[in-house]
């Protein structure tokens, strides 16, 4: 159900100010990710299939149902804001071109938003009335003048458009387009979503996911209007799975709610020594909490048998989804435990959680998307970390969750997460839950290149991958008690990597900041002298792996591979007699950094940054 998919806005969410800039960069950035130019039916058949209980013969008649919309005149100026309007009433025709459905216009277009979902008061009905929550979404369109994409020759994208303003301008609605579609997928609990590019004669259907954006030919509803009409028809009788929502996810009670709040306001007390009635606390519970939005996610346990597994395909996938419409979309009712009958036996080793307010979230589409959160787990009461992200499918490329299971296994037992479970979301029907824009890479309507950037294409088939660890605490960018806690963390990190290349022969390729992660025990560590772990293992590798992409590695960590394999072990001592000098000047660049800026957490990313960057100047010295 839909409330069930509507996440809370994380607090603080970087983004670009100048909204043209950012949609340009958006619109540049998704041309390598593109597919185009898929036949309509074809699109129709596999993203939104006939629903069985409301054929398509039964939809309203498609006669002159899009002629209002108004197009150019010869000799006379044309506003796309003039096609909003007459596109939403259109689109809603009496609530019965889309059942289930109510389209409203926004800026640059319009969304649909669910009957059930809408603000039971009468304003909702008056001209002009609007919902700015991207997290009630079920789909989004755009109206502009010039269509973005072409179904002649091989210029797919832009290159059609001769003028470079223009051309511009298309790329930067695009952009905007894809910006909608992330801010859906990243405040709801959204596995995909569609959206439909309009023009004053023309429409395109788009499909988004974590992988890229499929896009159909384009349709003429002014003489052709049946297939944009069978869109909303089957949009509007979909199931919630097939319409991108996360069917694992499920509101919380009140009284899991009063247990989440209470169980991450007294860890957030212990993790930053707080006193319980400090103004402090409240703040702090609030990058966690939101009252009303609290949320029961399902973990399916792969277990042990898949410990050292590389993948080398992603699993039982969906091709289509004409399979859910036999599967009820009535929430399943909250268990510790769950045996659901359309999950394999070997799959069904479920835990629960309670999660709020992600503390991370993706700020580009296509990507691993990992949204963190602090989680309460149902059976144990114990505040730990869920880790929702889309894992690479790529041949050769371990779960991190076994990658972390791996190296308890060699005897590293310190410094990493503990792995509480972690497996891939299923679907329903156990259907693995996957992007379903890299199936299509090899189909002969694919146009996945343009004239100016051949073989250019950058798109890689993802699943949806669960991992929850037993500690929950602050990266090194965001909680600093001081000097010491700095350089006993970076520290504590350097031995880490170390003592893994040791006893398992792995390197991180990652290290980062935000890869490093303070947490306080409440038995040998309290606030100033934190435990400092290294997370965010998914990327990588035994050493020595010549098929390791270059996008795996950074400068920094490269340093750190040509440190280790060069057998730094013996001279560790001298490394960090050198290391804690240069930390004792980055902490003095932080105290005169502090005069010119007055943002914290500005300084405090300053300070990681130059501190991460001094490690490894030094590492490099003994490579």
């Amino acid at each position: 159900m839909l409330h069930s998919a509507s996440t809370p806005y994380r607090t603080r969410v970087t983004s670009m100010v100048d909204q043209e800039a950012r949609s340009l960069l958006l619109g540049r950035e998704m041309v390598h990710h593109t597919l185009g130019r898929m036949p309509v039916q074809d699109f129709l058949d596999k993203f939104l299939p006939e629903c069985p209980g409301h054929p398509d013969e039964a939809m309203l008649s498609c006669n002159n149902a899009f002629d209002a919309i108004p197009k150019p005149e010869r000799n006379k100026d044309f506003r796309e804001t003039s096609m909003y309007g007459k596109i939403t009433e259109a689109f809603n025709a009496g609530s019965k071109r889309c059942p289930s459905i109510s389209f409203f216009t926004g800026d640059g277009g319009g969304y649909a938003i669910k009957h059930s979902e809408l603000p039971r008061r009468p304003s909702t009905k008056r001209a002009g009335f609007t919902i700015s929550n991207p997290g009630l979404f079920q789909m989004f369109w755009q109206g502009k003048v010039l269509d973005f994409a072409s179904d002649k020759g091989n210029d797919f994208l832009f290159e059609h458009i001769t003028d470079p303003g223009q051309k511009n301008q298309a790329i930067a609605d695009f952009g905007q387009m894809t910006f909608d579609a992330v801010q859906m997928l990243n405040t709801q609990f959204r596995d995909f979503t569609f959206s439909v590019s309009m023009t004053p004669h023309t429409a395109r259907l788009l499909r988004w996911d974590r992988s890229g954006v499929i896009v159909s030919r384009a349709i003429n509803y002014r003489r052709n209007p049946r297939q944009l009409c069978l869109f909303l028809w089957r949009f509007g009788n979909a199931t919630d799975a097939q319409r991108g929502i996360d069917v694992d996810v499920h509101k919380a009670t009140g009284e899991q709610e009063a247990l989440f709040k209470r169980l991450i306001k007294e860890h957030v007390i212990l993790q930053e020594n707080l006193a319980e009635d400090s103004e402090v606390v409240s703040d702090r519970l609030g990058r966690h909490y939101e009252a009303g939005k609290v949320f029961l996610v399902e973990v399916f346990d792969e277990g042990p048998d898949t410990m050292t597994e590389e993948l080398s395909e992603p699993g039982k996938m969906a091709e289509d989804a004409s399979d859910v419409f036999s599967t009820s979309s009535t929430p399943k009712c909250p268990a510790t435990e769950t045996a659901r009958p359309d999950i394999p036996q070997e799959a069904t080793r479920g835990h629960q959680f309670l999660v709020s307010r992600p503390v991370t979230l993706p700020r580009s589409l296509v990507s691993r998307s990992i949204k963190g959160y602090w989680a309460v787990d149902v059976q144990s009461s114990k505040v730990m970390f869920l880790k929702d992200c889309w894992r690479s499918a790529a041949p050769g490329v371990v779960k991190e969750g076994n990658t972390l299971a791996l190296l308890g296994e060699k005897g590293v037992t310190t410094g990493i997460p503990t792995v509480v479970c972690h497996g891939d979301v299923r679907s329903v029907n156990g259907i693995v839950s996957s992007t379903a824009t890299s199936r299509y890479i090899d189909n002969r309507w694919c146009q996945k290149y343009m004239a100016h950037a051949p073989n250019n294409c950058h798109i890689s088939p993802r699943v949806h991958y669960r991992l929850v660890t037993g500690e929950a605490g602050y990266t090194l960018e965001e909680s600093i008690a001081g000097t010491k806690e700095l350089i006993k963390g970076c520290q504590s990190v350097f031995d880490i990597l170390c003592t893994v290349e040791r006893k398992a022969g792995i390197i991180h390729y990652d290290v980062s900041s935000s890869s490093i992660i303070l947490v306080a025990s409440g038995q040998s560590t309290s606030f100033g002298a934190r435990e400092a772990l290294l997370v965010d293992w998914e990327l990588s590798a035994p050493e020595g792996r010549d098929d390791i992409r270059k996008w795996r590695r950074t400068v920094w960590n490269t340093l750190f591979h040509r440190c280790l394999l060069a057998g730094i072990h013996c001279c560790r001592q001298a490394l960090h007699s050198v290391a804690l000098c240069h930390f004792r000047q980055c902490w003095a660049v932080r105290m005169n950094y502090h005069i010119t800026t007055t943002c914290p957490r500005c300084r405090i990313a300053g300070l990681c940054s130059i501190a991460l960057w001094t490690l490894a100047s030094t590492v490099e010295l003994f490579a």
